[in-house]
């Protein structure tokens, strides 16, 4: 019962850090067609800019999350103006290797001369409280990993309202649907796609500011949210409702594998998911065929 208690305290978290990381990809994917690689450096950076908003300021967590939040979604708007209009009409793996080399390269890089590569810790030089809650079957979650939790569950069904009710949301279907279309019916797609970036990237640095906080703060975030692209790809790139299944089975398939097996093994295991899923159903469990063809 431990180790079952252990393998879902850890598949929880992970299942929260995948599920709001590979919504970053799903909404840029299924608004410009881009696979966003520089996903991973903007999920680390949110933990630096926050860890020095609290550390300059002495601002709590709670206070900090807004600024983050909205210093994610500039950025995000700023990466794609500066970056992505001027790469149109270029076959669809030229921005997949430009974004590459923003996120591996150029963030990684600006993050490790800015705040050094040393790891940090909240809790311990910030004094945060991070309290455990204990749950049926043992499974012991800290608030901060209560609060991914149900933060998954708000942003995912706030994200899907969007798509339906609001008049930006339909625009950002139509654009999607159809580039050229759109466009031609007076949508400016560029605006659309700068939005997209930018609440992905806004999602993805406040999930990496939570994350730092409960965990440690260093530059293994960035492979820790590329992990959650196999997420992505197993509930389908174009497919937001089918998200959590992804993170779901990437996540806890990931934490059971650590545990009763190797912690070695477990660290392929999302990517092992992510091969099953491109040579058996590339266009995830909740896609559809046609979105395989850009992938």
């Amino acid at each position: 019962m431990l180790d079952l208690g252990a393998a879902l305290s850890a598949g929880a978290n992970l299942v929260a850090i995948y599920g709001l990381v590979g919504l970053g990809f799903v909404i840029i994917y299924r608004a410009s067609g881009v696979l966003n690689f520089a996903h991973g450096a903007m999920f680390a950076l949110g933990g630096y800019i926050g860890f020095a908003l609290c550390e300059a300021t002495g601002m709590p967590m709670i206070a900090a999350c807004p600024l983050v939040a909205l210093i994610g979604g500039a950025i995000g708007w700023l990466f794609y103006r500066a970056v992505m209009p001027t790469l149109a009409g270029q076959p669809h793996w030229v921005p997949v290797l430009v974004t590459c080399a923003c996120g591996f390269f150029i963030l990684a890089g600006v993050i490790e001369l800015v705040w050094t590569p040393a790891s940090r810790d909240f809790l311990g030089e910030l004094g945060f409280a991070n309290t455990i809650i204990r749950l049926p079957l043992e499974i012991d979650l800290s608030t901060i990993q209560a609060a991914l939790l149900v933060g998954l569950i708000v942003v995912e069904l706030t994200i899907l309202a969007l798509y339906r009710y609001t008049r930006i949301g339909i625009q950002m279907k139509a654009a999607a649907h159809d580039h050229h279309l759109a466009s031609f019916r007076g949508i400016d797609i560029h605006a659309v796609f700068a939005l997209a970036w930018s609440i992905a990237t806004a999602i993805a640095m406040l999930a990496g500011f939570a994350y730092s906080v409960d965990q440690r703060l260093d530059l293994h975030l960035v492979v820790i949210a590329i992990k959650a692209f196999p997420a992505a790809m197993v509930g389908g790139l174009e497919a937001i409702g089918g998200l959590i299944l992804g993170a779901l089975i990437v996540g806890m398939s990931e934490a059971f594998a650590t545990v009763y097996i190797d912690p070695q093994i477990g660290e392929l295991v999302p990517f092992a998911l992510l091969l099953l899923i491109l040579f058996t159903r590339p266009w995830g469990l909740f896609g559809r065929p046609q979105g395989a063809l850009r992938v």
